[in-house]
Protein backbone atom coordinates (compact mmCIF):
# COMPACT_ATOMS: atom_id res chain seq x y z
CA UNK A 1 0.00 0.00 0.00
CA UNK A 2 1.35 3.43 -0.96
CA UNK A 3 1.55 6.19 1.68
CA UNK A 4 -0.96 8.33 -0.26
CA UNK A 5 -3.50 5.52 0.06
CA UNK A 6 -3.39 5.70 3.85
CA UNK A 7 -5.23 8.53 5.62
CA UNK A 8 -3.14 10.42 8.17
CA UNK A 9 -6.20 11.11 10.36
CA UNK A 10 -9.49 9.39 11.07
CA UNK A 11 -12.45 10.10 13.32
CA UNK A 12 -15.46 7.89 13.98
CA UNK A 13 -18.94 9.34 14.43
CA UNK A 14 -21.95 7.60 15.89
CA UNK A 15 -24.95 7.06 13.64
CA UNK A 16 -27.90 5.72 15.60
CA UNK A 17 -25.49 5.16 18.53
CA UNK A 18 -23.14 2.86 16.54
CA UNK A 19 -19.70 3.78 15.18
CA UNK A 20 -20.68 3.68 11.56
CA UNK A 21 -19.53 6.98 10.02
CA UNK A 22 -15.82 7.56 9.56
CA UNK A 23 -14.11 10.74 8.41
CA UNK A 24 -10.73 10.26 6.73
CA UNK A 25 -8.18 12.96 5.97
CA UNK A 26 -5.01 12.54 3.93
CA UNK A 27 -1.78 14.51 4.34
CA UNK A 28 -1.69 17.68 2.26
CA UNK A 29 0.65 17.69 -0.73
CA UNK A 30 1.90 20.15 -3.31
CA UNK A 31 0.02 19.90 -6.58
CA UNK A 32 3.02 20.81 -8.71
CA UNK A 33 1.22 23.66 -10.44
CA UNK A 34 2.80 27.04 -11.14
CA UNK A 35 1.08 28.61 -8.10
CA UNK A 36 2.49 26.09 -5.59
CA UNK A 37 -1.04 25.13 -4.54
CA UNK A 38 -1.56 22.52 -1.84
CA UNK A 39 -4.20 19.78 -2.01
CA UNK A 40 -5.82 17.86 0.84
CA UNK A 41 -8.09 14.89 0.28
CA UNK A 42 -10.88 13.78 2.58
CA UNK A 43 -13.62 11.17 2.59
CA UNK A 44 -16.74 10.44 4.62
CA UNK A 45 -17.53 6.73 4.87
CA UNK A 46 -21.01 5.59 5.89
CA UNK A 47 -22.88 8.73 4.88
CA UNK A 48 -23.65 9.94 1.38
CA UNK A 49 -21.71 8.94 -1.72
CA UNK A 50 -18.38 8.17 0.06
CA UNK A 51 -16.47 9.91 -2.75
CA UNK A 52 -12.89 10.94 -1.96
CA UNK A 53 -12.76 14.74 -2.42
CA UNK A 54 -9.88 17.17 -2.86
CA UNK A 55 -9.74 20.70 -1.46
CA UNK A 56 -7.04 23.22 -2.38
CA UNK A 57 -5.27 25.89 -0.35
CA UNK A 58 -2.42 28.36 -0.56
CA UNK A 59 -0.42 26.26 1.90
CA UNK A 60 -0.74 22.94 3.71
CA UNK A 61 -2.51 24.40 6.75
CA UNK A 62 -5.15 26.14 4.63
CA UNK A 63 -5.76 22.98 2.59
CA UNK A 64 -6.37 20.95 5.79
CA UNK A 65 -8.54 23.68 7.32
CA UNK A 66 -10.70 23.96 4.20
CA UNK A 67 -11.07 20.17 4.09
CA UNK A 68 -12.31 20.22 7.69
CA UNK A 69 -14.78 23.01 6.83
CA UNK A 70 -16.03 20.93 3.89
CA UNK A 71 -16.44 17.85 6.12
CA UNK A 72 -18.26 19.87 8.79
CA UNK A 73 -20.65 21.40 6.26
CA UNK A 74 -21.47 17.98 4.84
CA UNK A 75 -22.08 16.44 8.28
CA UNK A 76 -24.00 19.34 9.86
CA UNK A 77 -26.22 19.73 6.79
CA UNK A 78 -26.96 16.01 6.53
CA UNK A 79 -30.44 14.74 7.21
CA UNK A 80 -28.95 12.30 9.72
CA UNK A 81 -27.45 15.11 11.82
CA UNK A 82 -30.53 17.31 11.60
CA UNK A 83 -32.68 14.44 12.89
CA UNK A 84 -30.35 13.91 15.86
CA UNK A 85 -29.03 10.57 14.60
CA UNK A 86 -25.38 11.63 14.06
CA UNK A 87 -22.98 12.67 16.80
CA UNK A 88 -19.39 12.39 18.02
CA UNK A 89 -18.91 10.40 21.23
CA UNK A 90 -16.31 12.85 22.62
CA UNK A 91 -18.51 15.92 22.25
CA UNK A 92 -19.81 18.28 24.86
CA UNK A 93 -22.44 19.51 24.21
CA UNK A 94 -23.62 16.15 22.97
CA UNK A 95 -24.37 17.17 19.37
CA UNK A 96 -21.27 19.29 18.72
CA UNK A 97 -19.25 17.48 16.01
CA UNK A 98 -16.08 19.34 17.08
CA UNK A 99 -15.16 20.61 13.62
CA UNK A 100 -14.61 24.16 12.32
CA UNK A 101 -17.78 25.59 10.80
CA UNK A 102 -18.08 27.93 7.82
CA UNK A 103 -19.26 31.42 8.76
CA UNK A 104 -22.21 31.07 6.39
CA UNK A 105 -23.77 28.28 8.49
CA UNK A 106 -22.39 29.14 11.97
CA UNK A 107 -25.64 30.55 13.40
CA UNK A 108 -27.71 27.68 12.04
CA UNK A 109 -25.31 25.04 13.40
CA UNK A 110 -25.14 26.68 16.83
CA UNK A 111 -28.95 26.66 17.05
CA UNK A 112 -29.12 23.04 15.84
CA UNK A 113 -26.67 21.96 18.54
CA UNK A 114 -28.76 23.69 21.23
CA UNK A 115 -32.04 22.28 19.89
CA UNK A 116 -30.72 18.72 19.60
CA UNK A 117 -29.18 18.82 23.08
CA UNK A 118 -32.48 20.10 24.51
CA UNK A 119 -34.46 17.33 22.77
CA UNK A 120 -31.99 14.74 24.05
CA UNK A 121 -32.27 16.02 27.64
CA UNK A 122 -36.07 15.99 27.39
CA UNK A 123 -36.04 12.41 26.10
CA UNK A 124 -34.04 11.38 29.17
CA UNK A 125 -36.62 12.97 31.45
CA UNK A 126 -39.42 11.08 29.71
CA UNK A 127 -37.84 7.73 30.54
Amino acid sequence: MRAEDTPCMKRAYLLDEKESVEVRLWSPSLTGDEYETWACEHQIIGLGDEKRRTVYGGDAVQAVYLSLINIATTLYCSEEYQKGRLRWSGASPKFDLALPVADSIQDSVSQQILDLDKRFAESLQDR
